[in-house]
């Protein structure tokens, strides 16, 4: 049997949009002006995306990984 990683960030796999849901509760204040730019089309989206994981402090990678294990909830039909 070989391991097979599925990465989903945007909804495809999961019910919500993980980054989404990342952002709404790690994220500080100053990401709204990033996620405004973004919208905006002032930055690409990659460029965005970027610049507002960069907002978040290294430390809470664990909590961010605990919460989407708590939190991410796979689509129906997706095969598992």
């Amino acid at each position: 049997m070989s391991i097979q990683v599925f990465c989903d960030f945007d909804g495809t796999i999961t019910n919500n949009d993980n980054i989404m849901s990342i952002m709404e509760k790690f994220a500080p204040p100053e990401a709204e002006e990033v996620k405004n730019r973004i919208l905006s089309q002032e930055l690409s989206i990659q460029e965005g995306i970027s610049q507002l994981f960069q907002l978040i402090p290294t430390s809470l990678h664990d909590d961010m990984i605990q919460f989407l294990i708590k939190t991410a909830e796979i689509r129906s039909g997706f095969p598992r």
